[in-house]
């Protein structure tokens, strides 16, 4: 299956998970789509100075895979840089968030 960028859902969230500022998303993929092996299938923007609130994954897993920027991951409480080409793990039953302090975005 093909997916051109025109064709993909495009959101946002104001203070996401509790946070604050926001980010934009592109959604390569729907959880139908993907047979419901996964929740989210999608390229994140966080805008500067944008914080992603630390939060609980309950039922399933969330990975990152940065593409472009800096920002700070947050793993059950414990701050982590991270950069392009990086990724992170959250399994289920553990909490992460995303901070960006910088004056770029982070995709």
């Amino acid at each position: 299956m093909i997916r051109y960028q025109k064709d993909m859902i495009h959101g946002g969230e104001e203070n996401p998970a509790g946070g604050t500022g926001r980010f934009t998303s592109e959604t390569l993929f729907t959880s139908e789509e993907m047979a419901g092996k996964t929740g989210m299938f999608a390229a994140v923007t966080l805008e500067p100075g944008s914080i992603v609130g630390e939060h609980l994954h309950t039922e399933e897993s969330e990975v990152y895979y940065i593409l472009f920027g800096e920002a700070v991951m947050v793993e059950d409480g414990k701050r982590y840089p991270v950069s392009a080409g990086d990724a992170e793990l959250c399994p289920a039953g553990h909490s992460h968030g995303m901070e960006n302090n910088t004056d770029k975005p982070v995709v």
